[in-house]
């Protein structure tokens, strides 16, 4: 196809034909009007359509040719990612329980991902006024489907029919929820009926003790109403028992007749009507005004309450400053200008890009100085094999650092992580961690990342073992996709970068099959005392020992020549796509319209130019169509020198050379 002069069709027109074959693989189809500026609105009620024949969609069609098609989620759990943030977040999850998508849908900011409900499993939309991360259509709710006036197109379709489509479980909807910061949905447990009367032995108010001053021990009646109540009042517990008792000692007839006990144990198996405390202060009332007087519990006299503002004065002295003082006097940085003490740092980076090496390398070089005690240093390593961490727990055992695992302890029964964490906490609040370095390899071993509750609960024991004196320092992946600028993003929520004081991302900046490697560190995050950026460079080979590679790890004296060659990288790998898009299309002349380029992009399959069908990938399209409408292309004449400019630079960054260092 020629996209100077191909002419762009109507997107509407194979609406019909796309709506019968989704009906006929066993979605709910819910034919929309043409309306753009409001594209839910259904042909009659959505009830009308969940159950319609092909016959009458096929009819609908025909008549309306033009019409909207959405899909009515019911059973499905279909994913909406608009943000680049949320599409990272939502692609983490689907990898951490092992999901493929193979029926997915390109809107105009984002994709719709369409699962499956496993039977039983709880789970309802997103609202309207919800701020959700990922929206989420299921049950009542629909999901508009290309073509959509254009703004759509099915990117996947790997399905015969909806039962192909893979399973949500409630772990993973609940994980979904948990990424919006919202409680999984739960129905409510069945109604019980609450019972007439509530028995505990709370029931027992000062308004009860008065009211029983008003009713007569030695008066039959009196005695009956005072004793049931306070019998099913209480449960018939020994709190009501003596109450009555004592009430009831009141009376010349105490006990002559029958036992009170006895009395009391009959109320229990009585038929009639039951009287309550409540029927006791309402009569109580009503017989103290009859004598002009009012029914009021005794005053209690309050506990004096000791304010807020008093608490944080007796909590904030000069004496408690001092004993900080000392305790912090002779504390180092755990590596200096990167690790600040007393701190949390995290250290993020791609699988093997040099995290565990850099970190031992300069932990054990600190220890060897005598800067800090390596006896109070614990590395859990719950990332490693058996090798890894046979080797590692050898070189640091050297210098009394612990290395401890749960995957390879021959203690029995030991206990899981969480547990040993909260018997840090009680060590820490002891006092017993002042000095202490705990290192976390790697952090989602200890805590779901994609859960906002479960992350605020471990940063804030990172904070109480930091209170202790305790410094924590944690490894952690990024994800597998990128920023719009090339920077590399942090696998989870955001609480994880608000909750450190310094988060350090690294950057591998060599040919992964060269002998010598360069990373650049780059600050993602610092609070106090740490460095602008570092770099190091260290040497792997499959011949050379791991403690070899620790000794000849060199951090850099000057990291700017590394921080200009990644800043280079990224931006190289922020635009690879649309450069290789305006390569391929500087050998044509003029104006080249927006829309011939999108349906070209979207249909064009085969041809002499592979870079630029590689530029038309569904992961790359967004991108490239906002760079094309953004740089308007060659169409300087009419458009200006802006655009010129714009598409200059961004083609110049493909021959800029790399700067030396």
């Amino acid at each position: 196809m020629n996209i100077l002069t191909a002419e762009t069709p109507n997107p509407m027109d194979n609406a019909g034909a796309v709506a019968l074959d989704l009906h006929d693989r066993g979605f709910t189809i819910i034919p929309l009007r043409n309306n753009p500026s409001s594209p839910n609105m259904a042909h009659g009620t959505w009830d009308n359509w969940t159950s319609a024949s092909r016959a009458k969609l096929k009819k609908h069609f025909d008549q309306s040719p033009t019409s909207g098609v959405a899909v009515y989620a019911g059973d499905l759990f279909i994913l909406d990612a608009d943000t680049p943030e949320s599409y990272a977040a939502m692609h983490e999850i689907l990898n951490t329980f092992d999901i493929s998508p193979n029926f997915i849908v390109r809107t105009a900011r984002g994709e719709h991902i369409y699962l499956r409900l496993a039977e039983g499993v709880q789970a309802k939309p997103t609202g309207n006024n919800d701020t959700a991360y990922i929206d989420i259509r299921t049950g009542g709710s629909i999901a508009r489907i290309a073509p959509d006036y254009g703004n759509k197109e099915i990117l996947v379709d790997e399905i015969e029919t909806t039962e192909d489509l893979p399973v949500a479980t409630q772990e993973l909807v609940d994980a979904v929820y948990r990424a919006n910061g919202m409680e999984p949905p739960r129905k409510p447990e069945p109604a019980v009926e609450a019972p007439a009367v509530v028995a505990t032995d709370e029931a027992i108010t000062p308004l009860v003790r008065a009211a029983l001053s008003y009713f007569d021990p030695d008066d039959r009646e009196d005695y009956l109403t005072v004793g049931m109540a306070c019998y099913h009042s209480t449960g018939g517990s020994d709190a009501g028992f003596q109450l009555f008792d004592e009430w009831a000692k009141d009376s010349d007839k105490y006990c002559v007749d029958r036992p009170i006990r006895d009395c009391w144990k009959s109320y229990g198996t009585h038929n009639g009507s039951v009287r309550t405390f409540g029927s006791l202060v309402h009569e109580g009332r009503a017989r103290a005004e009859a004598k002009g007087e009012s029914l009021e519990a005794p005053e209690a006299k309050p506990e004096p309450v000791v304010g807020a503002l008093s608490m944080m004065r007796q909590a904030s002295t000069v004496e408690a400053y001092d004993e900080m003082e000392q305790q912090l006097k002779d504390q180092v940085d755990i590596i200096p200008g990167l690790v600040p003490f007393g701190g949390v740092t995290a250290v993020v980076g791609k699988p093997n890009s040099a995290k565990t090496l850099w970190i031992m390398s300069q932990i054990m070089e600190q220890v060897e100085s005598g800067r800090i005690d390596g006896s109070k240093i614990v590395y859990v390593n719950e990332d490693d094999d058996a090798t890894g961490f046979n080797m590692k727990g050898r070189l640091l055992s050297r210098l009394g650092i612990t290395q401890f695992s749960t995957n390879h302890s021959n203690i029995p029964a030991l206990p899981n992580v969480a547990v040993l964490m909260d018997s840090l906490l009680e060590e820490a609040a002891a006092g017993n961690l002042m000095g202490g370095v705990l290192i976390l390899d790697t952090l989602k071993k200890f805590a779901n990342v994609m859960d906002k509750r479960g992350m605020k609960e471990i940063g804030n024991k990172f904070r109480a073992l930091n209170a202790g004196g305790c410094t924590v320092l944690f490894l952690h992946h990024t994800n597998k996709n990128t920023s719009d600028d090339g920077d590399l993003i942090f696998s989870g929520v955001q609480d994880i970068e608000d909750d450190v004081d310094t988060m350090w991302i690294l950057y591998p900046l060599s040919d992964p099959t060269q002998r010598e490697q360069s990373v650049e560190i780059r600050k993602k995050k610092g609070r106090g005392r740490v460095v602008n950026m570092a770099a190091f460079t260290y040497q792997q080979d499959i011949t050379i020992p791991y403690e070899q590679m620790l000794d000849e790890l060199e951090m850099a004296d000057d990291p700017e020549p590394m921080a200009e060659l990644g800043a280079h990288k990224r931006l190289i790998g922020a635009h690879w796509q649309e450069m290789q898009l305006l390569r391929a299309l500087q050998q044509n002349e003029g104006y080249i319209r927006i829309s011939d380029v999108r349906e070209w992009l979207i249909t064009c399959r085969n041809g002499d130019d592979e870079k630029l069908v590689k530029a038309a990938s569904r992961t790359s399209r967004d991108k490239v169509e906002a760079t094309l409408k953004n740089a308007k292309l060659f169409d300087v004449e009419r458009h200006g020198p802006r655009e010129k400019r714009y598409t200059e630079k961004l083609m110049a960054v493909a021959v800029v050379p790399p700067p030396e260092f």
